[in-house]
């Protein structure tokens, strides 16, 4: 496992690796940026990394994705209660980063420049990403889908200049305006400041 930059102590990571393996419910007493609370009833399914974050991923009782960022659980406390192995591995497999949801129903469509086309052939930067359509001058039109944006910009920001975004319309004017925000910050006007 990767060294963890966080403190969490050996006695909890043993709980929720035990909660995991034996399907046990769990309550995990949560310090987020803003609160501390306990979320009670989840389902512990897998401790992953993502980004250089180790992160609990969980069910609640509507069965929706609950992640927790290991760093920032200060207690749990397994129930004798369990529940039905759930495999989230393809799912995972699937998510460039935490920020994947049940239903990942965002259709995208993109166009790839020629020059990073190649590595578009050869792997998957997107969730459910396809190969629409290779265009004469070597670009490429593909297609992937999403659960959020969040899930997608950073991967955008990465392959900039070549790749634009053709759809959603709403996708194009996030990532627009994010560029916007930090160009305007990193290089402010004369007399903007």
């Amino acid at each position: 496992m990767p060294r963890m930059w966080h403190s969490i102590s050996p006695a909890m990571l043993e709980k929720l690796e035990q909660s995991i393996l034996k399907h046990q419910y769990i309550d995990v007493y949560y310090k987020s940026q803003t609160k501390r609370a306990w979320i009670r009833q989840v389902r512990p399914l897998k401790i992953a990394l993502f980004d250089g974050f180790w992160y609990l991923i969980t069910l609640n009782s509507w069965n929706t994705f609950m992640k927790f960022s290991l760093g920032r659980i200060e207690q749990v406390r397994p129930h004798t209660q369990t529940f039905a192995p759930i495999s989230i591995d393809d799912k995972l497999a699937q998510s460039p980063n935490i920020w994947f949801d049940s239903e990942q129903n965002v259709e995208i469509k993109l166009k790839i420049a020629p020059p990073i086309a190649g590595y578009f052939k050869e792997v998957e930067f997107f969730p459910y990403q396809k190969i629409e359509k290779e265009l004469k001058d070597g670009s490429l039109l593909i297609s992937c889908k999403t659960a959020n944006f969040i899930q997608v910009l950073p991967q955008l920001k990465r392959w900039l200049p070549h790749i634009k975004v053709i759809s959603p319309k709403e996708l194009a004017q996030t990532l627009h305006k994010q560029l916007t925000q930090y160009l305007n910050t990193a290089f402010p006007t004369p007399g903007s400041r």
